[in-house]
Parts: structure tokens; C-alpha cells; sequence
């Protein structure tokens, strides 16, 4: 079944479903989320992406994050991490490289201007765009327990001091 037939807005898949459909050769795959707009503010952002990356690289199925690779650097280099006129342009080079575009169904990705750029540019390419829903049964709370299990030690907080 071709990727663009599945992972659909109205019936996304699981985290466990689309690591077993999507190509883990032929190319990295974009993920779409929200970030400016995240309800928690742009480091849970930034953490919950953290968390849904490293879940598709332990399955490996090679994934870039936006969120993932620019929050840091926005903050370490004071960038403005709310400028899409600074980071869409950065971004489209990797959008254009990119097999296909998982958008990751976060709180409030409905309303995110980053996304909807980033599903208009991969629709626009002819490229899949799949939907995934971190949150089916819980999947986001289970995963942050598990690393918090596994590297009790290591847990940073929002503001970067060691819990």
C-alpha cells in the first residue's frame, strides 16, 4: 500500500504502526510538529520531540526533527526561535531532501503556521505526508517514564539544571 494511503489525518497511526511502515532505507523522513504554539511552552516542545525522534531512531527509521535540531540552537546562539522568516527558509532545504513527512499530531499541530508550511511543501513535491498520534494509549507518558527509569541520573529540566 503506498505511504500517502495511510496515517491519515482522520485515522493516524500509532508510534508502534509507523515505525513498521515507514522505509528505513531511501532517505530520512521530515517530522512535523508544533513548537511556538505548543501549549507548554517551547521547551516541552522540544522535550516531547526529543522523546518521538528517538523512538523512530531506536526502530531505525532515520528521522530529522526541526524542533529537535534548531531549539538548542536558537537558544545557544540567540536566534529568534519564533521567526518563520529565519527558520522556513533554513528548514527547506532538508523539506526538499526528505522522503516523506511524518506529522506528528502534538497538542495544538492543528493551529501551527510551521506545519501547515511544512505539509503545503511536501503535498506541493508530490511527497507522503502521514499522520501519527503520540498520544494513543498513552504513549508519550510511557516513553518519558521510561527514560526517567532509565537514566534517572541525567533528567534535565526545562530551564537545563539536573534533576
Amino acid at each position: 500500500m503506498p505511504l500517502s494511503l495511510i496515517g491519515t489525518r482522520e485515522n493516524p497511526l500509532t508510534m508502534d504502526q509507523i515505525v513498521k511502515v515507514l522505509p528505513k532505507d531511501g532517505g530520512y523522513h521530515y517530522l512535523a510538529s508544533p513548537y511556538s504554539k505548543h501549549p507548554n511552552g517551547l521547551h516541552a516542545a522540544d522535550w516531547e520531540m526529543k522523546r518521538v525522534a528517538g523512538f523512530f531512531l531506536r526502530n531505525g527509521v532515520p528521522v530529522f526533527s526541526p524542533v529537535v535540531h534548531s531549539h538548542g540552537v536558537a537558544f545557544g546562539a540567540g536566534i529568534d526561535p519564533f521567526s518563520h522568516d529565519i527558520w522556513i527558509p533554513l528548514d527547506r532545504p532538508l523539506m526538499d531532501a526528505a522522503a516523506s513527512l511524518v506529522v506528528v499530531m502534538l497538542k495544538t499541530w492543528e493551529t501551527s503556521k510551521g506545519v501547515g508550511i511544512e505539509i503545503e511543501e511536501f503535498e506541493r513535491a508530490g511527497k507522503p505526508v502521514l499522520f501519527v498520534d503520540p498520544h494513543y494509549s498513552g504513549w508519550l507518558d510511557v516513553e518519558m517514564a521510561r527514560i526517567v527509569e532509565t537514566f534517572p541520573d541525567r533528567i534535565i529540566d526545562e530551564f537545563g539544571e539536573s534533576k
